[in-house]
């Protein structure tokens, strides 16, 4: 379409060097905006390698604490998880990952504050707790050798390096939840 706009354009003025050059102009262009293309199509491609691993392990997060009695840290009750399966197709990387999970709500009994703010030294400790109660639960030895066995790693889960833009817009997400 550009390209016969432009041609249309050097047509009129009657100048055959400016058809000629507005032409390879128009073609490096478009071979620009292929690559373009392409390129957000793997960045999405890398993304959603992640964010699949990222579902499965919360999900198996999910599965296996529910069945706790006493969980290390307070969790919401869960109802249904389905882990992303990889896309086959342009037309479901472009709709993104399918997994669900369905959880009880539990905004009546909580508070968000916005990120941007930060945690105070009580916020801190809370955190700190919880943290120290989930991590004494896992060091148990026939739980810690499940979630070695079952969980992908941070290390596998960020094999892949990603691109500036695929950060950036990571990054602006996060900054919307404020």
């Amino acid at each position: 379409m550009i390209l016969e706009v432009t041609k249309k354009l050097a047509i009129k003025e009657n100048n055959e060097e400016n058809l000629n050059n507005n032409c390879k102009n128009n073609e490096e262009i478009n071979n620009k905006i292929i690559l373009t293309k392409e390129d957000k199509m793997n960045t999405m491609k890398e993304s959603m390698v992640c964010f699949r691993r990222m579902h499965q392990n919360e999900c198996l997060f999910y599965e296996m604490m529910k069945n706790i009695e006493n969980p290390p840290l307070p969790l919401p009750k869960i109802y249904f998880t389905k882990i992303c399966l990889e896309e086959k197709n342009e037309g479901e990387i472009k709709e993104g990952p399918q997994g669900v999970i369905l959880m009880e709500d539990l905004t009546e009994n909580t508070h968000i504050a916005p990120l941007t703010k930060g945690l105070n030294e009580i916020q801190i400790m809370e955190v700190i707790k919880y943290l120290a109660h989930l991590h004494a639960y896992l060091s148990l030895p026939k739980i810690k050798e499940k979630w070695q066995k079952e969980f992908t790693t941070i290390e596998k889960m960020w094999e892949q390096t990603f691109s500036e833009d695929f950060n950036k817009a990571i990054f602006e997400q996060i900054m919307e939840l404020d």
